[in-house]
């Protein structure tokens, strides 16, 4: 239950852009972005920040899916990990492998970069300072700064 009601999206024209992009990327426009409405700036900033991120880098769009899933579940937010689990599978994450997201670190299904990634991801949805030094070392073996 939403406690601000969310813009319509009919009074959001000049944010269809961004609203299409969310749309093509996840399947549907999730009710924060149109809470978010209100303050068009802030939709617009939010939007273009989560664009790049999931659609720029070198990191694969399916994995950065499943780091977010992970960091959604280690944080406790549950309406993120129904975003991030839906959207990790209509990039192309199989559901055995979402549904085994939480076993990575003992499961064949993820291989050493994609361990490395979701151990700090983990981390650092729980609590950030738990991210260690080594953490970061076996990521910097696969990942680039």
């Amino acid at each position: 239950m939403t406690l601000v009601t969310p813009t319509s999206r009919e009074q959001l024209q000049e944010m269809e852009p961004i609203l299409t992009m969310v749309e093509e990327s996840m399947g549907f426009i999730p009710t924060s972005m149109l809470t978010m409405g209100h303050w068009p700036e802030l939709l617009e900033t939010f939007g273009a920040f989560a664009g790049n991120i999931l659609n720029n880098g070198e990191v694969d769009t399916s994995l950065k899916q499943l780091i977010a899933f992970v960091v959604s579940n280690s944080a406790g937010c549950r309406y993120c990990q129904a975003h991030t689990s839906h959207t990790a599978a209509k990039r192309g994450v199989s559901v055995e492998k979402i549904n085994a997201a939480f076993q990575f670190e003992s499961s064949d299904l993820f291989d050493d970069a994609e361990r490395a990634a979701l151990r700090v991801a983990f981390h650092a949805g729980a609590i950030p300072n738990t991210v260690e030094p080594t953490h970061m070392e076996v990521l910097n073996e696969h990942y680039s700064d």
